[in-house]
């Protein structure tokens, strides 16, 4: 597959894993009180050094034994098909490079850190994984249909990167585009947007951005609530298309 890779530890610098403690500790510092119990379990679970860049294979060790997964290293953005086809066999890319010191608060590509610290700690909740991989197998279905492509990443827009669950009547943050962003980690939680529940219709209806913050965020009341609309994804779908 285009883009698979190794990560070498060897070729990494000084200032890569300087970069790394950097984003490390302030988006830890920013998420304290405001990241989903998945995600902080997850930090404690996979137990990140914060000096340094992480090994894949020693993170993998951890994850084969909580929910099967491992994370695939990749030198950067594969293709759809590509992308899903490793998230259905329990895999995650993860792109190897790191951003430099002057891109800190915004990089458009996701890089190690976005990837590791934003998405690798959610992938130790096994119901949110069976989420993934259940989804995942729907996109390659609809692999070759650029429209159905479009609605269903709404879906993975809204949850995977930008999602938020209620937990004890507090609004926290799962998505690993808003854990791994210095303002938006802040912002989604604040008056300035709109917070809707998660209902599968309005999110298949609700067009998105890449270049700012969201406009509009969903909550999911559990990842159990996440995973039941999987069998309503395709029957909602097939109505949408046929419109």
């Amino acid at each position: 597959m285009v883009g698979i890779t190794v990560q070498l530890m060897e070729e990494l610098t000084e200032e890569d894993h300087e970069t790394w403690r950097i984003l490390c500790t302030r988006q830890s510092l920013l998420s304290e009180g405001k990241a989903s119990s998945a995600f902080v379990l997850g930090l404690k679970s996979i137990d990140f050094d914060p000096g340094k860049i992480p090994d894949f294979s020693k993170i993998n060790l951890r994850l084969r034994k909580l929910t099967g997964w491992e994370i695939i290293p990749v030198t950067g953005l594969l293709s759809v098909k590509d992308f899903f086809s490793l998230i259905a066999e329990r895999k995650f890319p993860c792109t190897v490079w790191i951003r430099s010191r002057e891109q800190l608060d915004y990089i458009q590509e996701p890089d190690l850190f976005h990837d590791v610290f934003g998405h690798v700690p959610i992938l130790t909740n096994k119901v949110f994984c069976d989420f993934m991989e259940a989804f995942a197998k729907i996109v390659l279905k609809h692999a070759d249909d650029e429209k159905a492509l479009e609605i269903l990443s709404r879906v993975w827009w809204f949850t995977f990167e930008f999602g938020l669950i209620r937990e004890q009547g507090q609004t926290k943050i799962f998505g690993g585009g808003i854990l791994s962003s210095r303002g938006e980690v802040v912002f989604s939680l604040s008056a300035e947007h709109t917070h809707r529940p998660f209902v599968l219709s309005d999110v298949m209806h609700m067009p998105y951005r890449i270049d700012r913050f969201q406009e509009t965020y969903f909550v999911i009341d559990s990842f159990e609530q996440l995973f039941a609309c999987i069998d309503q994804i395709e029957p909602r779908l097939k109505e949408m298309l046929a419109k």
